[in-house]
């Protein structure tokens, strides 16, 4: 063997694939077909060049170099022709409008928020069998009480509207769109549009007539339309905050506090 002036080992032609090119090929083409089957049962099904069948993590690996990973599903609601095509509409509408068109929009958004706040990022180490051990628990308490908000957002504004008590057509009339929708409008020069979405004190006929006599334009959207809208990144933050404050809240008035100071 010729010297080659070097101590590093040479590349090698590694051990011998146990599925062949068209093989691999067959197993992208199956998941890609058939989105929801298993990786062990393309594995029985496909005798390796060693004249058994192929292991699991062949396939997984095989489909790994073609970049396809087992991912959880989406689950989405159930959508008609008659959505698909209400959706495709509504986003030919508004895929030019400008900056200063999404800038005379008024975003709102309700949620409710309790004193103890489940943080979705959270996991947990443990071993095969802990899954219910205490420590491995995150208990929570979902008969307890809140405070529900209603969030309005634009380009220059920011308000956080607390509703007292639990929320209906009334409420909202009052609370959200006189003392505060309505006053912005008309307080702000230019024309404005509102967003809200498809809840039922929403699209109730009280508040629609309510709307119209004070002539405040609505951002109309599809049913079953996606939450794309940009103020569901401050429930977010606002929850993350919240958690975070060295002194908790353990009363509705404390975290009704908070919440505005936040």
């Amino acid at each position: 063997m010729p010297i080659s002036g070097s101590v590093k080992d040479r590349l090698g032609c590694g051990r011998k694939r146990v599925a062949s090119r068209r093989q691999n090929n067959v197993i992208r083409r199956q998941h890609l077909r058939d989105r929801t089957s298993a990786a062990a049962e393309t594995a029985a099904a496909i005798v390796g060049t060693h004249g058994r069948p192929i292991c699991l993590q062949t396939v997984i690996k095989r489909l790994q170099e073609h970049r396809i990973r087992s991912r959880r599903p989406y689950v989405g609601p159930v959508l008609t022709v008659r959505h698909r095509q209400a959706r495709q509409e509504w986003c030919q509408e508004h895929r030019n409008w400008t900056r200063a068109q999404w800038g005379s929009v008024i975003f709102s958004d309700e949620s409710r928020l309790t004193l103890q706040m489940a943080e979705g990022r959270t996991r947990v180490y443990r071993r095969p069998g802990e899954r219910y051990n205490d420590g491995c628990v995150m208990e929570v308490n979902r008969s307890q009480r809140g405070v529900m908000v209603c969030v309005l957002l634009t380009r220059t504004k920011k308000e956080l509207v607390t509703i007292h008590g639990n929320m209906n057509v009334r409420r909202y009339i009052d609370d959200v769109l006189d003392n505060v929708v309505v006053p912005y409008i008309q307080r702000v020069p230019g024309p404005r549009i509102f967003q809200h979405d498809k809840a039922r004190h929403h699209v109730a006929r009280i508040t629609r007539e309510y709307l119209q006599a004070h002539n405040v334009n609505t951002l109309n959207r599809p049913a079953l339309s996606p939450d794309l809208y940009p103020i569901e990144h401050i429930w977010d933050e606002l929850g993350r905050r919240v958690r975070q404050r060295p002194v908790q809240a353990l009363t509705l008035q404390e975290l009704e506090d908070v919440l505005h100071e936040e």
